[in-house]
């Protein structure tokens, strides 16, 4: 078999929108805790528009003019829920497995602003643990996306240059992370984004299939 080269040395996956279409579960979970509050559903695209900046924000986000104290309950609820059913829908995208098992060579890791547990939890269940050097989370520091420090650390730990790191994700926080951190980035345009949204951040590379990242790799 011929070997293949690589542009990079690692590549940093965002989760929710890059490597999972996890949607209809956060949305149910969204949902549910609406629902105990007497609020009518969501529908999954406004949910969509909420994801990426941590469950703390896309309960702000779902609970509009809800005060702080209730806020808090919320979210404790939202987290209570999601973990029972984080896996009932949550797949990968197509061709996301491929390119996991089809890169060898090249080392991977995951940061996502979702609790590190939960995207544990996910990667583990799609039994790909193991595809990933590190998985960080929003709650493995004190800085997350997108600041800049989630990834220098990853670079440090793997011992990575910039110039060798790719950061792949769906939301601006992604490319302005990858771009404060100093590496190149890629925008992925069938998650939860939308493309003029992404493109407003002007990211080094996009794409609208998960198989088309490997032309960049």
């Amino acid at each position: 078999m011929k070997k293949r080269y690589y542009k990079y040395k690692l590549l940093i996956f965002d989760l929710d929108g890059t490597l999972v279409d996890s949607l209809r579960d956060i949305s149910r979970s969204v949902n549910c805790v609406r629902k105990s509050h007497g609020l009518r559903p969501l529908s999954a695209g406004v949910v969509r528009s909420s994801i990426g900046d941590g469950a703390k924000v896309l309960i702000k986000r779902s609970f509009p003019g809800l005060k702080t104290n209730r806020l808090t309950s919320a979210l404790k609820a939202f987290r209570k829920d999601y973990r029972k059913r984080i896996l009932d829908t949550t797949r990968f995208y197509p061709g996301i497995r491929g390119l996991l098992t089809g890169t060898p060579g090249l080392a991977k890791a995951v940061l996502t602003n979702k609790p590190a547990d939960m995207a544990e939890k996910i990667l583990r269940g799609l039994k790909a643990r193991k595809f990933f050097k590190i998985v960080t989370g929003g709650d493995s520091g004190p800085n997350k996306k997108p600041d800049p420090e989630p990834v220098l650390e990853i670079l440090r730990k793997l011992k990575v240059s910039k110039q060798d790191a790719l950061m792949i994700g769906d939301s601006a926080n992604d490319i302005l992370c990858a771009r404060a951190a100093g590496i190149k980035s890629m925008a992925v345009t069938y998650g939860f984004s939308k493309r003029a949204e992404l493109a407003k951040h002007g990211p080094d590379m996009t794409v609208n299939t998960a198989k088309k990242i490997f032309n960049h790799v």
